[in-house]
């Protein structure tokens, strides 16, 4: 499985689930990157933006458009992935743009603060708007331990008569 980071052309934070909540409608919000679960997506290709965290029960949690809501200025959440257009997106190399009503995934105001909220709106071709997708490789495995020595012990009698 691959993840990436949504990370904002605008300040260089990452698209981040606040307090790695595993919640159904836990905010997101931009903070700097650290490589947590918090921070690593999915971008599905039938167009979920999955999240690497999980309910406490299992279920996967999907980038959502709060309550379907398609007007301007609409809240982003994640949420249970249940197949509405509100989780459904396209990557088109530079913005999220949902399927709900082809706005596009945006940081309020133009924000560059960490923390900025995120909102969806028309698309205006500014930085607030732009994402790059900066793929989080896995650590490598640990390095195994080395063999065990095993060392001979070899005794030598001398005998005397």
């Amino acid at each position: 499985m691959s993840y990436v980071a949504l990370q904002s052309r605008l300040n260089g934070y990452v698209l981040d689930v606040c307090g790695a909540n595993n919640s159904v409608g836990a905010s997101v919000w931009m903070y700097p990157f650290n490589g947590s679960d918090a921070q690593k997506w999915i971008l599905t290709g039938d167009g979920y933006v999955q999240s690497a965290l999980r309910t406490n029960d299992g279920r996967e949690l999907v980038l959502d458009v709060q309550w379907g809501n398609p007007n301007v200025g609409a809240g982003v959440q994640l949420y249970y992935k249940n197949g509405t257009n509100a989780q459904k997106w396209s990557y088109n190399g530079s913005a999220l743009v949902s399927w709900l009503t082809g706005y596009v995934l945006d940081i309020q105001w133009g924000n560059p603060s960490v923390g900025a909220s995120l909102w969806m709106y028309p698309s205006n071709g500014t930085n607030a708007q732009n994402w790059n997708l900066m793929q989080i490789t896995p650590p490598p495995p640990p390095t195994p331990p080395p063999p065990p020595q095993y060392c001979k012990l070899i005794f030598q009698s001398i005998y005397c008569d």
